[in-house]
């Protein structure tokens, strides 16, 4: 029996994978039933979203903490809900170095008519450290579909934070690092 995920429609010939031999949709093929497979997100395309992400992250350099390095990896990020208009994903280290705690993935609404998927957390003194790709609200990404889609580093500037060099923390400046998301 061939086994398809969510985001799969088997071919015409195949054998269905679900429970009983039927096709069914919403069986995610791992034995675990998904009604329905996706999450409300009025951002995304057809208004849909994954209960999970995942994010790769490569590149940040030590700053003024030295374990720095250690952020960079695979992580998966659990929907959390639609919190003030944004739809939010989270994920809290177990081991967190320099402070990172938590991290979060948005799909967020920004000045019209942008939309903005976003990738943050907050090192140990505070900096804001944004990954982000930019959408048009006539043209919503398709959140469902996501495969390796870059997010490229953003310069964050909140009032008394930082203003694009790094003098601490961590290092995660424009062009040497680097985040990719998929849907789950």
């Amino acid at each position: 029996m061939t086994v398809y995920t969510r985001h799969q429609t088997p071919p015409a010939a195949a054998d269905p994978p679900g429970p009983a031999g039927l096709w069914m949709p919403w069986y995610t093929g791992l034995g675990e039933l998904c009604v329905p497979c996706y999450k409300p997100c009025s951002l995304c395309l057809n208004g849909q979203a994954p209960k999970q992400v995942q994010i790769v992250l490569a590149g940040v350099t030590n700053g003024t903490c030295s374990d720095c390095g250690d952020i960079n990896g695979t992580y998966t990020l659990d929907w959390v809900g639609i919190i003030s208009g944004t739809c939010s994903w989270k994920y809290i280290p177990p081991n967190a170095p320099c402070g990172f705690s938590p991290y979060y993935f948005w799909v967020v609404e920004g000045p019209s008519p942008i939309i903005y998927l976003d990738f943050w957390f907050r090192d140990s003194i505070d900096l804001i450290h944004t990954w982000r790709s930019q959408h048009s609200q006539s043209a919503k990404p398709n959140c469902m579909t996501l495969d390796n889609h870059e997010l490229r580093w953003w310069q964050n500037t909140p009032p008394n934070y930082w203003t694009g060099s790094v003098s601490g923390g961590c290092s995660s400046a424009s062009g040497s690092s680097t985040c990719f998301v998929t849907a789950l």
